[in-house]
């Protein structure tokens, strides 16, 4: 008896979308905040710079790299380069959320205030979420307050004042 070989035909699928970039960060999203509304499920973001999200409003989920990670009013995020990231609300729920970009400056930060080896781990080593309850997050709140004042405010003081507070 002749032995028959069978060829399964599977057709594989990934298990999310492919990451898309530009959602945050790009091309005239520099130095301003971008104030957004997220009411249903977000297609996974990978950018090519880092950025900070703000929750000013709502509750649901961030997954960053396949880790779920909880969020409501207040919590901050900081989003590393290559950090994948996928956001949902909560049923029901709109996500109100400020971001800003801001990798370059922190590139300065490391030419000009040198940190040690210590501060560097930290800063790459950070848990991505600082919950509502975290160390000084009320200054965080104030100085996004301020950065969003200060685009109001359209010019070159006012840039120079900006890419400070980031």
């Amino acid at each position: 008896m002749k032995e028959r070989c069978f060829q399964l035909a599977v057709k594989s699928r990934p298990l999310c979308d492919t990451p898309r970039n530009h959602v945050f960060c790009g091309p005239g999203k520099y130095l301003v905040v971008q104030k957004v509304s997220i009411s249903e499920d977000m297609y996974p973001v990978q950018e090519d710079d880092s950025y900070f999200v703000f929750v000013r409003k709502g509750a649901g989920t961030f997954t960053i790299n396949g880790a779920d990670f909880r969020v409501k009013e207040g919590c901050v995020c900081w989003i590393q380069a290559p950090q994948v990231l996928t956001i949902r609300p909560d049923y029901g729920n709109t996500l109100d959320l400020w971001v800003c970009d801001y990798d370059y400056q922190l590139i300065s930060y490391f030419m000009f205030n040198r940190p040690t080896i210590v501060e560097e781990s930290d800063i790459v080593m950070a848990v991505p979420i600082i919950g509502p309850e975290g160390k000084n997050l009320e200054r965080i709140h104030e100085l996004f307050e301020d950065f969003d004042w200060l685009c109001s405010r359209n010019n070159r003081g006012k840039q120079l004042m900006r890419a400070s507070i980031i």
